[in-house]
């Protein structure tokens, strides 16, 4: 789908690739980085722009083609290694993947995020029974905001928030709270959840607790 993208768009409904109900990577990188009209989609609206720079349909592709890269990098530099790995952390690093399936999709419009809601679940386990007070309430927080962002598609909001990206900035605060998580996972309960437990060779396969 997207070796044979155009400026023009690429897939079906080509007239909602570059606009505003398609929040992916892709999709947000080209309406920041060229002049493209998020209101295609909609002949009855007014063109409507928000690009912060002015370049060529193939340079964007650069951009998003460098984006993609250090935001692969950096969840391959993020998982733990293996005498590290626990299932909170199995579940934490399957919850960044969810997030990056969902925006570094071609396509990412509303329904798409349904994805988020394991990433979700595992925030709001870590919101109730991390150990640590001040995890706990960073975790809300993080949950909060996202939630606030996600609320920002609502019809009663303009669709220049959409454009900008709402739903991805969403999807990044939830993809940072786990990945603070992996980075500095929660000690042992002390009431005998061993869920923080390091996996033994073998047990990664078949251990699905988070």
């Amino acid at each position: 789908m997207v070796a044979s993208s155009s400026e023009q768009g690429f897939g079906q409904r080509a007239e909602q690739n570059w606009s505003s109900v398609n929040q992916s990577i892709i999709a947000v990188t080209h309406r920041l980085t060229r002049r493209v009209n998020y209101n295609q989609d909609n002949p009855a609206k007014l063109p409507a722009y928000m690009n912060r720079l002015d370049l060529d349909f193939k340079t964007a592709n650069w951009v998003v083609l460098a984006v993609s890269l250090a935001i692969g990098a950096g969840f391959v530099a993020l998982m733990p290694p293996s005498d590290r790995v626990t299932p909170r952390s199995q579940a934490e690093e399957l919850g960044i993947l969810f997030c990056l399936m969902t925006v570094a999709s071609p396509l990412a419009r509303q329904y798409y995020f349904i994805w988020l809601f394991f990433p979700i679940t595992v925030l709001i386990h870590r919101a109730a029974y991390d150990p640590r007070g001040g995890a706990r309430a960073a975790t809300s927080a993080a949950l909060a905001v996202a939630g606030l962002l996600m609320c920002l598609s609502l019809p009663i909001f303009p669709n220049d928030l959409q454009a900008y990206g709402n739903n991805l900035a969403a999807t990044a605060v939830i993809a940072g709270a786990l990945a603070a998580y992996m980075r500095h996972p929660a000690p042992d309960s002390p009431s005998g959840d061993n869920s923080g437990t390091r996996l033994k060779p073998g047990m990664q396969s078949d251990h699905h607790s988070f």
